[in-house]
């Protein structure tokens, strides 16, 4: 059996202070989850594509970029929005960058 984890990327308050952290510490915290999730077992880390400002997974192919670099183990993924094509030049774009 093979166990995956998959995130939305939200921006949440955090409970201290009740302030969101920036973007960029929000994606940092996301390429560090995915490295634990790794590092665990986890065989399987995806990621979800949203346009709102309250997500930082806008562009999941430059996420998944960055996480396959950070992981040994676990396999990372994106289910595409849109234009399929599109979205298959993005991946093996960012494929060949490992």
């Amino acid at each position: 059996m093979e166990v995956g984890i998959d995130s939305f990327a939200i921006i949440m308050p955090d409970v201290t202070s009740g302030t969101p952290p920036p973007p960029g510490v929000r994606m940092a915290q996301l390429l560090e989850e995915i490295a634990v999730a790794d590092r665990a077992g986890v065989d399987l880390f995806g990621v979800g594509e949203h346009h709102r400002a309250e997500f930082v997974d806008a562009s999941p192919a430059v996420i998944l970029a960055a996480a396959a670099r950070a992981t040994n183990h676990s396999h990372v993924c994106a289910e595409p929005r849109g234009d399929l094509i599109r979205a298959e030049r993005l991946y093996a774009y960012a494929a060949e960058l490992l």
